[in-house]
């Protein structure tokens, strides 16, 4: 392999290392069936930088989750509220310039640091503030799905199923699969 990418011990949500002996492990295939494999995936990720040992819990996993549904919710709001008449100003500036961050991330092994930006991102930025002003705004709501559709793909590495059957219905033209779409630049 030219690159491999360690990371420290998995821990429970106390700091404990996780073993058989404490009975504190938590068994990957039961959580991605009652919670997703993307959830569980994500939140392995979050939270965990190079060279540091990691905390999982059955709580962390719920939330990433509820974050799954948030982006249900999103992309419902948005197919019911935009007309596709997509232009573009400073808040698609804005998250071009977010993208640019969460891609350096991300080239530079700093898959921790991009999962948290893209999720604050999405959750308080997009979903607390944007979609919040579109409801008083018409012409934000004109940048909701173009904003939607940059968010979706930078979310793909860290949730990639649940992003994948969101970008299936999103209304875009040219659509392949979402895996083999461009990067946001």
């Amino acid at each position: 392999f030219e690159t491999v990418y360690m990371h420290g011990i998995v821990r429970d949500g106390q700091g404990r290392k996780i073993s058989k002996s404490l009975g504190n492990n938590i068994d990957p295939v039961d959580m991605g069936a009652k919670y997703g494999t993307d959830a569980l995936r994500i939140s392995l990720v979050s939270g965990t930088a190079p060279g540091t040992d990691s905390k999982i819990s059955e709580e962390k996993i719920r939330g990433y989750k509820n974050f799954g549904n948030k982006m249900w919710n999103i992309t419902r709001f948005i197919l019911e509220n935009t007309k596709g008449d997509e232009i573009e100003n400073e808040l698609t500036e804005e998250f071009k310039n977010i993208a640019l961050d969460i891609t350096n991330d991300m080239d530079n092994y700093r898959f921790h640091l991009a999962s948290e930006k893209i999720y604050q991102y999405i959750w308080h930025r997009f979903a607390d503030e944007i979609i919040e002003e579109s409801k008083k705004d018409e012409k934000i709501k004109s940048v909701l799905l173009p904003i939607w559709i940059d968010c979706i793909k930078t979310l793909h590495p860290f949730m990639p199923f649940v992003t994948e059957e969101i970008w299936s219905i999103l209304p875009t033209q040219d659509k392949n699969l979402l895996m083999v779409e461009n990067w946001p630049s």
